[in-house]
């Protein structure tokens, strides 16, 4: 308790020093008796978006403390003081010695600007800007990092609370906290850097486990109101984070978009608070950014025209004014998708709460008394909330760098606010690149060529640590390159997860940063000092992350269909006691691989399903083996893989007489063959003298029966595997017409597909047997079915005909046959929705003015799929 009364002290007068001169403006004058005087005129012209009151109004608004003045006195003002502070800062950092990579870069820049540098506008590769800190902002935060890392309060909190870390046996190797009271601050920082060397030595320091991903975030319910601070649904990551669990994985928010604001402070804050909820007391949190900015930027360290602030004044100015954080529903964010890139113009477009065109966006209140007055409204909140805890600072930049001391904070739940200068390798490159830093050189791209220097300054959320052996250990990583420094730092980002576009931003909003990036580039690391209660989800999963699955088998043996797609996971089920999900691996004796990867067991999960088509007949072992961590767990079952033999039918239409094409359809129906026009080649008719068959083999064919009387037909199948199939049928045949006309002479089922050359798109036959999609369009149209359908009719005489066009489905599901009218006349159009894939047939039926003489054929058979049919 006296060490963190101490470091408040501390930290309280690194903001007096910025109160007292610095960008976080200056006390306003003493009050007037009377408010509505002309040195408190606004004299930027009237305000479009304030709300106009009555000079009485204003007044009384005033003197309630509803309502705080703002004038262009006051404004110049905070300009005036955030200069002298940007002069002093860049001199103070000037005089260190032995500057590190970081300083040196940044004082480079700051060097070449004789004039304060307020938020910087930068594009992402997917077009989309973002603000970062500007170089008064950064130079300030580098002033602050150098003087709390001076500070022997600052040493002894952070070595307090790393001690208490410690597992017992290094406890006992480590000088006491309370010995180190008096101490100077590199007397501690010796201590703390003892401390670092004795985790060298621990194993399984990260307690990161191999291949127990697609864990998912906490997350907490949509709140009302239109803003928000996502861009909605993120598709799981694939790299790090996809690849290991990591203690607190699972007790974070969901990544969230700042927008074209530069607020990544806030979200830094409210982050990192978040997951302290989550961890200490289990909670799922949402905590508001939009309230925690107008407070600093409007109430403790105003400011109308700058975004950027850091995390750690934030957390303090919080515990100073005893300010608690409501939650997101409590003042929705507000992104500004419409804000231009040079100015606050439009920052309220599309939003309907409390807004106004500035950093702060509290509502802006004028009136009119011989001059224009102008102020803003006060946004407080009382009500239950969140509060803060204090910021401990564990690096900055030009200190030796624990890194096994951080690591050891990240995995008892102590995530680091973190603060750097973003340059091309953090902004464009593992932006598109699935998160990854691998450039390393300090420069940015300018109208695409690269030159030195930065793009800003920015703040994200280090949430784990993965090492290099531990990434090589992963055989599906060996394309990530090992980073400098032993490891990659898992980093929380607030630019989204998903561009526009609907790729993903960097790895679905996490990055992935180099020890070597952090030594070189970050400003400083911080986390929140909170003791050691942990949540009983926090202590039941860290106690068990590694715990083995248990399998059970539902099936055994278990029966698949021949090439049919099957899911094997109906077959078994894997459960685990503590993790959401586990490496699964699916094969069988038979050298088949039905699955690797990652597999949820988690509690909620359904829908899961594993399909699989098996391509041989016979039984087979399946061996299932579930990895959760470092154990596994396997189990075995027979399964017996059946070929059913096809089945074929005769059909036809119409009478048979003697001398005239009788069509002729095999109806083949198998199970195992998902490509029935293979079955339809290998099917056989035959006749007996003197009828004639058109074709010997295929699905459909026409006879010419040369006799009247009972007359037999036969044919004959088998499927890939030699499974036999066959069937007869018998006719009576009639005498020949006397009028035989209508007769058709062709007739079958077209594609119009691109065909290449000169001719571009062309009618292409469809054999029967195959699968047509009756959703495709033409290769040269947008809204011309692919498919369609004709026949050609022998009608020597020219008489009027009319054709009936029938699509029949034979649904699999339901048993039905349902039959689908199609228009048309000589050709028809297939374009209908039913749903599929389902066994279909096309029939025509050719009308005569003489009923007796119309005509019907089956013109093709095969499968088709469709769209399904609306519902309304």
């Amino acid at each position: 308790m006296f060490t963190r009364l101490r470091m408040l002290i501390v930290w309280s007068a690194v903001l007096l020093t910025a109160c007292g001169g610095g960008p976080s403006g200056t006390p306003p004058p003493p009050p007037l008796s009377d408010p509505l005087v002309q040195d408190n005129a606004w004299t930027g012209g009237r305000v479009a978006e304030a709300q106009q009151v009555t000079p009485e109004e204003f007044r009384r608004q005033v003197a309630s403390g509803e309502l705080e003045l703002v004038s262009a006195a006051s404004l110049a003002r905070t300009a005036a003081a955030r200069q002298q502070q940007y002069l002093e800062d860049r001199a103070s950092l000037n005089n260190l010695p032995n500057k590190s990579p970081f300083l040196v870069a940044l004082l480079a820049e700051a060097n070449a600007k004789p004039n304060v540098e307020v938020d910087r506008v930068a594009k992402l590769p997917d077009g989309r800007v973002v603000r970062l800190n500007g170089l008064g902002v950064r130079l300030r935060e580098a002033v602050e990092a150098r003087e709390v890392s001076a500070s022997a309060s600052n040493a002894l909190l952070d070595y307090t609370r790393s001690y208490a870390l410690l597992p017992p046996e290094f406890q006992a190797q480590s000088v006491r906290p309370d010995s180190l009271r008096g101490e100077s601050a590199e007397r501690i920082k010796t201590a703390l850097s003892a401390m670092n060397t004795l985790l060298g030595g621990a194993s399984d320091l990260d307690g990161i486990r191999l291949a127990s991903s697609a864990d998912e975030p906490l997350k907490a319910a949509l709140n009302a109101g239109n803003g928000t601070d996502t861009t909605g649904s993120c598709a799981p990551p694939s790299g790090l984070y996809a690849s290991f669990w990591f203690p607190l994985k699972n007790f974070l928010s969901p990544i969230k978009d700042q927008g074209r604001r530069g607020t990544c402070w806030a979200f830094t804050t409210v982050a990192a608070l978040d997951s302290r909820e989550a961890v200490q007391r289990g909670a799922v949190s949402n905590l508001s950014e939009q309230f925690l900015v107008n407070k600093v930027k409007r109430d403790w360290a105003p400011s109308d025209d700058e975004d950027g602030y850091n995390a750690e004044k934030a957390l303090l100015l919080l515990i100073v004014k005893s300010q608690v954080l409501p939650g997101e529903a409590g003042w929705t964010y507000n992104r500004s998708p419409s804000r231009p890139d040079d100015s606050y113009a439009n920052s309220c477009a599309g939003y309907s709460g409390t807004c106004s065109d500035t950093a702060h966006q509290s509502e802006r209140v004028c009136t009119t008394f011989i001059f224009d007055f102008c102020g803003y409204r006060r946004v407080t909140f009382g009500g239950p909330g969140v509060g803060a805890n204090l910021p401990v600072q564990a690096w900055s930049s030009g200190d030796t760098f624990d890194l096994d001391r951080y690591r050891n904070l990240l995995a008892n739940g102590h995530a680091l606010m973190a603060s750097f200068t973003v340059y091309r390798g953090f902004m464009d490159d593992a932006s598109t690149g699935d998160g990854y830093v691998t450039n390393f050189a300090a420069k940015k791209l300018e109208g695409g060529v690269e030159v030195d220097g930065s793009y800003g300054g920015h703040a994200v959320l280090l949430v784990g640590y993965v090492d290099n052996l531990s990434i090589s250990a992963n055989p599906l990583l060996q394309n990530i390159p090992p980073a400098p420094g032993g490891g990659y730092f898992i980093a929380k980002n607030s630019w989204g997860c998903v561009t526009p576009g609907g790729s993903k931003v960097g790895d679905s909003g996490y990055w992935y940063v180099p020890v070597k990036y952090v030594q070189d580039y970050f400003n400083r690391l911080s986390y929140l000092d909170f003791d050691a209660q942990r949540s009983e989800a926090w202590t039941r999963e860290q106690a068990a992350p590694g715990g083995g699955a248990s399998i059970t088998v539902k099936a055994n043996p278990s029966r698949a269909d021949l090439r049919v797609r099957t899911d094997v996971s109906q077959w078994f089920t894997v459960t685990h006691p503590v993790a959401r999900s586990v490496d699964l691996r699916v094969s069988t004796d038979r050298g088949e691989n039905i699955y690797q990867g990652n597999w949820n067991v988690g509690s909620g999960v359904f829908g899961q399903n594993l399909f699989f088509a098996f391509d041989t007949p016979g039984p087979r072992t399946v061996t299932v083996v579930a990895r959760a961590g470092t154990i596994e767990t396997r189990s075995s079952f027979i399964t017996n893989v059946v070929n059913t033999s096809p089945i074929v039918m005769i059909t036809s239409s119409g009478t048979a007489r003697q001398g005239e094409p009788f069509p002729l359809a095999a109806s083949i129906a198998d199970p195992n063959e998902p490509d029935l026009s293979l079955v339809c080649a290998a099917t056989h008719w035959s006749v007996d003298a003197p009828d004639v068959l058109s074709v010997g083999t295929g699905c459909q064919v026409s006879v010419r029966f040369g006799a009247t009387g009972s007359r037999q037909v036969r044919v004959s199948t088998q499927d890939r595997d030699g499974a036999p199939a066959s069937a007869s049928a018998t006719f009576s045949v009639q005498a020949p017409p006397v009028n035989p006309y209508p007769r058709i002479t062709a007739a079958g089922v077209f594609g119009r597909d691109f065909v290449g050359g000169l001719l571009g798109c062309a009618n292409k036959a469809v054999p029967s047997g195959q699968l047509i999609d009756l959703r495709d369009v033409a290769c040269n149209a947008v809204t011309l079915p692919r498919y369609f359908a004709e026949v050609t009719v022998e009608n020597p005489q020219n008489e009027a005909l009319t054709y009936t066009w029938t699509l029949r489905f034979r649904n699999t599901i339901t048993g039905r046959t349902d039959d689908v009218a199609l228009s048309g006349a000589t050709r028809a159009n297939l374009s209908v929705k039913y749903g599929g894939p389902f066994p279909c047939s096309v029939i025509v039926q050719v009308n005569a003015p003489e009923p007796a003489r119309s005509k019907q054929q089956t013109v093709w058979s095969g499968q088709c799929d469709s769209a399904l049919p609306d519902v309304r």
